[in-house]
């Protein structure tokens, strides 16, 4: 990396990463929950920036970061998830009026959908350790948010929205041969400590519940919001279909299987209904209700911690 860059990030510091150790089949959930989010991000951010006033837009690519970050962080590359949130807290900042788009903010994200694209999501699709150095863009999404006065050094990374079109090519922030070492060993340090804790264990899990309880609880939203369309309104059964599929990888990647089954069933169902462009009846509706009212009854119980009360829950949904 950039000498100057190094100098700029002293003291920034980011969570380690432990995803090299992540189950394979949790991984690979997350590659393709990526993949997926890539196929909207391109048209949806073509849209956003011809036309910066647009809410849908900037809504829809705020959400994707969300579940970035969510993503990232219960799966171990938590230094992803903290782009990520660095994104989507820009973002929320300007939906909220704190914060004024501009052209730079624009930038910024498109900046970290770039590097997900040629830099991150290959690695994690080859389970191999980032080989740049994140901090820079999240010092810059840092100074973006505050408002301040830009370090020439960090405003030269907002090119690499329009430079960056593959993997092979240089970032600036690429780590040297020694730093690569060094991430590795520290990485590999983590790992053999959480391995040598049951407490560190247990704390990860709760934290990864704790991820995946926020991330169901804006899916459960959309879930709503579909309910409540009026009869002459198009059904957005794509929207539904996202839901329930992110409510489905990310309870896989909580290894919450109950709710797993549950989302697989009920996703397989409107993706058919979708596929031989039928209406949904009365039957699938009450079956979307009773699925959403077992997911938040799921997660009043992880809230509490009774596990024991899972007994009290309907489970013919995944039965």
């Amino acid at each position: 990396m950039k000498e100057i860059l190094k100098n700029l990030v002293d003291t920034t510091t980011l969570p380690e990463d432990s995803y090299l150790e992540q189950d394979a089949e949790i991984l690979e959930i997350f590659v393709e929950e990526i993949e997926e989010i890539f196929e909207e991000l391109d048209s949806v951010f073509a849209q956003w920036l011809a036309n910066p006033s647009d809410q849908d837009t900037l809504t829809i690519i705020r959400r994707h970061f969300h579940t970035l970050k969510g993503s990232g962080r219960m799966v171990g590359a938590k230094s992803a998830g903290e782009l990520a949130w660095s994104v989507e807290d820009t973002l929320n900042r300007v939906i909220f009026g704190s914060v004024v788009l501009d052209s730079k903010n624009q930038k910024f994200a498109e900046t970290v959908y770039r590097i997900f694209q040629y830099k991150l999501y290959p690695q994690f699709k080859s389970v191999q350790a980032i080989e740049i150095d994140l901090r820079p863009l999240v010092l810059l999404g840092q100074q973006l948010q505050q408002g301040l006065t830009l370090e020439p050094a960090l405003e030269e990374l907002l090119l690499l929205a329009d430079q960056l079109h593959s993997p092979e090519q240089m970032t600036g922030l690429e780590f040297t041969s020694a730093e690569t070492e060094q991430v590795l060993e520290e990485a590999l340090v983590a790992v053999e400590a959480q391995e040598e804790s049951i407490q560190e264990s247990t704390d990860l899990q709760e934290v990864t519940t704790s991820i995946f309880i926020e991330e169901a609880e804006e899916h459960l939203a959309t879930i709503d919001h579909f309910l409540k369309q009026e009869a002459d309104e198009v059904p957005d059964y794509n929207g539904l279909i996202r839901a329930l599929h992110t409510l489905r990888g990310s309870s896989s990647m909580a290894h919450i299987q109950q709710i797993f089954d549950a989302s697989s069933k009920v996703e397989n169902l409107f993706k058919t209904l979708l596929q031989e462009d039928i209406v949904s009846s009365s039957n699938e509706t009450a079956l979307l209700i009773q699925y959403a009212e077992f997911v938040r009854d799921f997660l009043h119980i992880l809230r509490q911690g009774k596990l024991e009360d899972l007994s009290q829950i309907d489970l013919t949904l995944v039965s």
